[in-house]
């Protein structure tokens, strides 16, 4: 069986395969949902991702709040360190 490696991106770290996030080689707290909503973002890079379009990839087959993305987003900019006002990380 092959390990996933890390993406590497700012001075933070994140194994896809199990959702860990490290910066600068010390893991950080992060949720297994959070994990999945980062690991979506991480995955579609290239371009901005609607809010729907993350619920229905992290949440298929169930119904969450509509601030539920939001939510999670906030979580890991503050994680992250990313400033929504002006993000180097995740932007919206």
């Amino acid at each position: 069986m092959q390990t996933e490696q890390a993406l590497y991106f700012d001075d933070f770290g994140f194994v896809p395969d199990n959702g860990q996030l490290t910066h600068d080689g010390e893991v950080l707290p992060l949720g297994r949902t959070a994990a999945k909503v980062l690991n979506y973002l991480i995955s579609q890079r290239h371009r901005t991702v609607p809010q729907v379009e993350v619920q229905q990839a992290v949440w298929p087959s169930q119904v969450v709040e509509r601030g539920a993305v939001k939510g999670y987003v906030s979580d890991l900019r503050a994680v992250l360190h990313d400033d929504p006002r002006e993000p180097r990380i995740i932007a919206s």
